[in-house]
């Protein structure tokens, strides 16, 4: 999760959708919606395993990276919205001290 310091840096819309997510991910039926995907991209491994024909693997191999990404999406969200929020921290850090700089001139 991001923390309050994170969060501050996102603008209004983004940091509500993101608390939308956060609200989501402990729910019950995401929890349930997690284990389902983990089972089902271990069985698709196995699949992948014993395709008899390469359309067979290439289908259970992508079905594989669905429920993975399923699995993986609450640390892929946190990811990109703690990238946006360092990104747009380090613009304004980068800012202050073009400006810092200017008035010491």
């Amino acid at each position: 999760m991001l923390d309050m310091d994170e969060l501050r840096y996102l603008d209004n819309d983004a940091k509500k959708k993101y608390m939308i997510l956060e609200k989501g991910w402990d729910t019950p039926f995401w929890q349930i919606m997690v284990g389902w995907a983990a089972q089902s991209a271990n069985e698709a491994a196995d699949r992948v395993l014993t395709a008899r024909t390469w359309e067979e693997h290439i289908y259970h191999a992508a079905a594989r990276a669905v429920f993975l990404d399923i699995v993986q999406r609450q640390k892929i969200n946190e990811d990109e919205c703690r990238a946006i929020s360092n990104s747009i921290r380090d613009k304004l850090i980068d800012k202050d001290k073009a400006e810092t700089e200017e008035d010491n001139e």
